[in-house]
Formats: structure tokens, C-alpha cells, sequence
């Protein structure tokens, strides 16, 4: 029986967390109002131009990690 209880009791949280967009914050709602304009606005990169840039900062990161530690030694 304690398990049923601890199974209705799962089924109620998972239905209290089922309309995430009523738990965000005012912040994230004002993001997500600016990403809205940026898409109207045409400020927007394709999946290949999203990927090179996130490589590219990858790279950059890392190639700054590496000059302080070879600073720092």
C-alpha cells in the first residue's frame, strides 16, 4: 500500500509541474520576449553558423586557459 501512496504522490507532483511557463521569473520572461524580437528582427544564424561559433569560443577559451597557466608557471 505505501507504495500506491508513493505512486499518487508522484502523479500529483508530475500534474503540478506540468505548466512550467506559470513557475518563470520576470527575467526569464523578459528573455525570452527579447529572443522573440531578435527572431522578428532578423537577428537569428543558421545550425552551421551557431555550431562555428560556439567552436570558435571553445577554441579561444581554451587558448586563453593555456597562456595564463603558462603565465602563471
Amino acid at each position: 500500500m505505501q507504495e500506491v501512496d508513493q505512486y499518487v504522490d508522484f502523479l500529483k507532483d508530475k500534474n503540478d509541474q506540468s505548466d512550467w511557463s506559470k513557475s518563470i521569473s520576470e527575467n526569464q520572461l523578459s528573455l525570452i520576449e527579447k529572443g522573440k524580437k531578435d527572431i522578428e528582427e532578423g537577428r537569428t544564424y543558421t545550425q552551421k553558423e551557431a555550431k562555428q561559433k560556439i567552436a570558435d569560443y571553445i577554441k579561444r577559451k581554451h587558448n586563453n586557459r593555456n597562456c595564463v597557466i603558462r603565465n602563471f608557471a
